[in-house]
């Protein structure tokens, strides 16, 4: 690091207070970013215990919903109305919603708690990267969130094991509760540490680009989320959806265009860093989700692996994961550089993708470890130099707006692209199947039974194999074992095919940031500097 960019000497108080922040910080986005994964777990008990089987999904859309599409909200309001605030705000509701949601009594109820804790959970991911920026200059920034998304690599390792204890020690309610003490602690760090930033002033709040931007959201991210399970893509609810979600982000982009302090600066738009910022954390999320969602599948069903959950599968690729994103963030921040490191982690990424698109039934465990840590170095560090990117482009009366923006459109990335590939591997299993189906098991099993037969859980969930095993009653064990293994190479070939959209996804996210500027990274905070410096780094980054 150069003289440059050293940092200042700190006084104890202000340790103190940088590390009272980085306390609330952490604690508020592990348990924001853990939930999801913890409740995945108890989701059998919740049934059992409240029924509403055919309502359960929405325990998990309910959340990412209102999460995603309340990110740019709270980003813009903590520029004008201070992010101190706003953050105890978001980790009240936050725990407000994990308490309702333990002394649920019906499905119902556990829905709308679950509303609120995903209202709180966009303030806390939304604002997270923010009160680091208030902290420390852009120079700095990247270490900190490198620090922050390693977190994320320990929570899809740990959140499983850790819902799964609490659910089997205690009860599934505790997967809620649990909430609470690290909440409180996260609330007197807060109290205590967050300083009071507030930039531009007191301004009149833009409710109706607001609303506009609900009804945008909402029904594109139900579409995706119901297309291709509960309604087929080309059906009357998902196209409805889908020019709904059109015809309001028309009306969104008209109010905004008007709006004297917008909900959503279509400004930003116009500055390329940023734009070229956004749409690579989207592509990378998109082609993250991929690796995430289906290496454990493949794991599982096609080579046989015994770990029992995908956070053991996964880990691997999330230990690369982690090391990638520390020192990505530490590179960055001693060299104030960042275009060629992220051109390098895409191109590793674009290499992991590959490996696992060449994946056959036959790959060891050892080659499958080897290709989920070149995968985990590749899609680590892009994210948490990105956001600091888009940051520095702009004058940090726009940190929070700026940061809710990178981190909506990884939510979006990740939401879309789990929908998307959950669609192409449901389409390209079916069609395998009828491809590589032995005529004899065909005959052996008629119509009826072969319908209840082609259920590519049965490699790797024991009771649906007892409940195929039960469905195909009197058939010859040569035949169930054909069947078996024809199951097996369709859904390995399924799985193939979604890699190699992840490698691709890969690929067109190294295209867009080779048009990445690079402008160095500030070394002071422009609350430091005179209001014409920051004026002129935002017009720099906007020429370029």
């Amino acid at each position: 690091m150069n003289d440059a960019q050293q940092a200042p000497v700190k006084t104890p108080s202000e340790r103190r207070q940088v590390v009272l922040v980085l306390v609330a910080v952490v604690v508020g986005t592990m348990f924001s970013a853990l939930d999801q994964l913890i409740v995945i777990t108890a989701i059998p008990r919740v049934v059992a215990d409240l029924g509403g089987l055919a309502d359960f999904a929405w325990v998990f859309t309910a959340y990412t919903l209102v999460s995603t599409v309340s990110l740019p909200v709270w980003g813009k309001l903590s520029d004008t109305h201070g992010r101190r605030r706003l953050w105890m705000t978001g980790l009240g509701l936050f725990m407000v919603g994990s308490a309702i949601a333990g002394a649920s009594q019906e499905m119902v109820q556990l829905i709308l708690s679950r509303g609120v804790q995903g209202l709180g959970a966009g303030a806390l991911m939304a604002l997270g990267p923010a009160l680091i920026g208030d902290l420390f200059p852009p120079s700095e920034r990247p270490k900190w969130q490198g620090a922050l998304m390693a977190l994320f690599g320990v929570v899809v390792i740990a959140g499983p094991t850790i819902g799964g204890w609490i659910t089997d020690t205690l009860s599934w309610r505790w997967v809620f509760y649990v909430n609470l003490p690290f909440g409180g602690l996260a609330v007197l760090a807060a109290w205590f540490g967050l300083p009071s930033v507030r930039r531009g002033g007191r301004r009149s709040i833009d409710v109706a680009g607001a609303l506009a931007l609900v009804g945008a959201v909402v029904p594109l991210l139900l579409a995706f989320s119901w297309a291709g399970g509960r309604y087929p893509w080309l059906s009357t609810p998902i196209v409805g959806l889908l020019l709904a979600a059109a015809a309001m982000l028309g009306v969104l982009v008209a109010l905004e265009r008007r709006a004297r302090d917008p909900m959503i600066n279509l400004g930003f738009l116009t500055n390329r860093v940023y734009v070229v910022a956004i749409l690579t954390t989207f592509l990378g999320s998109a082609g993250m989700i991929g690796a995430v969602l289906y290496i454990p599948l493949f794991a599982q069903a096609v080579i046989g692996t015994s770990a029992t959950g995908s956070g053991a599968v996964l880990v691997p690729m999330m230990l690369g994961f982690i090391v990638s994103a520390i020192a990505s963030g530490q590179i960055v921040s001693r060299t104030g550089r960042y275009k060629a490191l992220i051109l390098v982690l895409f191109a590793v990424g674009i290499v992991g993708g590959v490996l696992l698109a060449r994946m056959e039934a036959s790959t060891t465990e050892l080659e499958l470890v080897r290709n989920m840590v070149v995968m985990g170095l590749g899609i680590g560090g892009p994210f948490s130099v990105l956001v600091v990117v888009a940051q520095n482009a702009f004058p940090d009366r726009n940190l929070g707006e700026v940061t809710a923006g990178s981190r909506f459109f990884r939510s979006m990335g990740s939401t879309i692209g789990a929908q998307l590939m959950g669609s192409l591997l449901t389409a390209w299993f079916a069609a395998n199947l009828r491809e590589r189906l032995p005529a004899q098991v065909r005959e052996a099993l008629g119509p009826k039974r072969l319908a209840e037969a082609s259920n590519p859980e049965a490699l790797f969930v024991p009771e649906e194999l007892a409940s195929l095993r039960d469905a195909l009653g009197d058939a010859a064990p040569a035949v169930v074992d054909l069947l078996m293994e024809t199951l097996r190479l369709s859904l390995a070939d399924a799985l193939r095919g979604l890699f190699v959209v992840t490698a691709g996804l890969m690929v067109v996210g190294f295209a867009i940031a080779i048009f990445l500027p690079e402008i160095p990274l500030r070394t002071t905070r422009d609350a430091d500097v005179s209001a014409e410096s920051a004026d002129s780094a935002a017009s720099t980054a906007r020429g370029a």
